[in-house]
């Protein structure tokens, strides 16, 4: 047969074109590009607090006679992770969680796999209260210390000690 005789599946060229085609040939054309769109502009949801990441220890600190490098929680979502997805928090390292006002907060180990020691801190920066050594075993108790702060420190389990950390002490950020 010819070559100018033969014709495709979508019928793309023929000598007569009669309505019913050309409407066959436009709904074709209008369904592969709605489907291309979909698949090409389709997004996967994933949960928020499903996806990990990785802490980042950046912001430096002085705390007392001792420099630092703490990632800091300063927003709900952050605040509410935690270190709860670290396995391990090095020395030399910290969580700096800064909250919007002054007020009592209270902390838990809720999902944590190593001890800590929490430090709160007053608007000017001084210590106001010092947990040491606080276990994951302790959850769901919560640690606070009845006290207005707006920062909260977690550290190694025996940073407070080993570094002499007392009510009044003071940090600021390098």
């Amino acid at each position: 047969s010819p070559i100018g005789e033969s014709r495709c599946i979508l019928i793309l060229y023929t000598k007569e074109m009669n309505p019913r085609k050309i409407f066959s040939i436009v709904f074709c054309i209008v369904v592969v590009a709605f489907s291309l769109i979909f698949t090409f502009s389709h997004k996967t949801f994933v949960p928020r607090n499903t996806v990990s990441t990785p802490v980042s220890f950046d912001v430096p600190i002085q705390i007392g006679e001792t420099s630092l490098l703490v990632s800091v929680a300063d927003t709900d979502n952050e605040r509410v992770k935690g270190l709860s997805d670290s396995d391990a928090l090095l020395e030399g390292t910290g969580m700096l969680f800064i909250f919007d006002h002054p007020d009592v907060y209270a902390f838990w180990m809720k999902d944590m796999k190593y001890p800590i020691d929490m430090i709160w801190f007053s608007s000017d920066k001084n210590v106001v209260h010092i947990e040491k050594n606080v276990s994951p075993d302790t959850y769901p108790q919560s640690f606070s210390g009845n006290v207005s702060a707006l920062f909260v420190l977690e550290v190694p389990a025996g940073f407070v000690d080993s570094h002499g950390i007392l009510l009044g002490s003071s940090f600021y950020f390098k």
